[in-house]
């Protein structure tokens, strides 16, 4: 059901990723001022650069979890050399959740509690783990 959620919502949004990737990094500045010089390192702007392909990764990460982990966890190694850490991962989870409720909810007259529970369980049980372990590899 938790991937049939985040499909739907991805065929649908996947259209507005340009607007989706500057809203997060706008809220994200507005909300977490001390962002602005940490998103200026090369590295992380690489690894935040790939918003898109991350959501769109969550939709079918279940399904090929062997293919995608390495790229993931690599992400998670351009985080580390910014000394980006878990609260940060959280607050950029936050921020994500907020952006694709926002959308969601103009974009899909189906969008519900239900779809913002699957991915904010994808952030947090798939996402983010394999993140945190691609910083500790790199550390």
């Amino acid at each position: 059901m938790t991937d049939t959620l985040l499909q739907q919502t991805w065929d649908v949004l996947q259209e507005q990723e340009d607007a989706i990737r500057s809203a997060f990094f706008e809220r994200l500045i507005d909300t977490h001022p001390e962002y602005l010089d940490r998103l200026a390192q090369p590295e992380l702007l690489e690894a935040m650069g790939s918003v898109e392909a991350l959501l769109e990764m969550l939709t079918w990460l279940q399904e090929a979890p062997e293919d995608d982990i390495p790229y993931i966890a690599r992400l998670g190694g351009l985080f580390a050399a910014s000394d980006i850490g878990f609260d940060d991962m959280d607050r950029f989870r936050e921020v994500m959740l907020e952006v694709l409720d926002e959308y969601g909810r103009k974009s899909m007259p189906e969008w519900g509690a239900a779809h913002l529970e699957a991915w904010n369980e994808a952030f947090e049980l798939r996402l983010i783990p394999h993140l945190l372990e691609g910083m500790q590899q790199a550390a």
